[in-house]
């Protein structure tokens, strides 16, 4: 049996919590989540609070791009 307790949550509050959560994360975890989505099969991400000049071909800069 693990230290862990199990929860069922409803998908409307799942939703609202981690919205509610969103700016307290770290980029590390920002960029956890990013991977879960099906279009970063084949992606890592680095996430940053500003780009640099340098590896335009590699930055995302809106939503339509990712």
């Amino acid at each position: 049996m693990g230290y862990k307790s199990s929860y069922d949550i409803e998908r409307k509050t799942a939703l609202q919590v981690i919205k509610s959560r969103l700016n307290e994360l770290d980029n590390k975890s920002l960029a956890y989540i990013l991977e879960e989505f099906k279009e970063s099969y084949f992606r890592n991400y680095f996430v940053v609070d500003s780009f640099s000049d340098e590896n335009e071909d590699t930055q995302i800069k809106s939503i339509e791009e990712f």
